[in-house]
């Protein structure tokens, strides 16, 4: 059975064929800061556009806004520039920037103590990128 090459493309996006692994984020790193860093910083934290550490979309929805791109924005569609393959190693980077993300804000708040012995949180200053 035969599928037509809009169906096909349609699978590839709903499945991530790299699955997981450091290596695929490696992979997925080197891509990124090669195509994508120049507007969404080294660590995808941002800069003049949007930080894709913190958000809410699907790694499906990931992979389709890298893809098709976003109309009326800067963000290009990729899809023709990068393998599918390769979209994907972006998109298990941008999840593994994102746990790292919420590792170093957990890491960044600590104890501290009051003047009358009880604790409290205090927020530790961000590093420098």
């Amino acid at each position: 059975m035969l599928l037509p090459l809009s169906l096909g493309a349609a699978l590839a996006q709903n499945a991530n064929p790299p699955a997981g692994g450091p290596k695929a984020a490696g992979a997925g790193l080197a891509i990124y800061r090669r195509h994508c860093s120049s507007c969404h910083g080294n660590q995808a934290d941002g800069g003049r556009a949007p930080n894709l550490t913190r958000g809410s979309l699907s790694d499906t929805q990931i992979f389709r806004t890298i893809s098709n791109g976003v109309s009326g924005t800067e963000m290009a569609a990729y899809e023709s520039r990068l393998s599918s393959d390769d979209i994907w190693r972006i998109v298990i980077f941008l999840g593994s920037a994102a746990r790292s993300e919420s590792t170093r804000s957990w890491r960044s708040i600590r104890p501290r103590a009051k003047s009358n012995g009880a604790s409290t949180w205090s927020a530790l200053p961000r590093a420098a990128p």
